[in-house]
């Protein structure tokens, strides 16, 4: 996150952008699906 243009996008798009390893990274997602399936599920959405 050197580039100025880079850091310009992502605080117009206000974006945070987050350095962390794999395994940090599947650990946050399983922890989002946990979160958001059931509210999914419970919507009736269907891909």
């Amino acid at each position: 996150m050197q580039d100025p243009d880079t850091v310009r996008q992502f605080k117009t798009s206000n974006l945070d952008p987050v350095v962390s390893t794999t395994a940090e990274t599947q650990k946050r997602l399983a922890a989002y699906r946990k979160q958001w399936e059931p509210v999914i599920r419970a919507s009736g959405y269907r891909a």
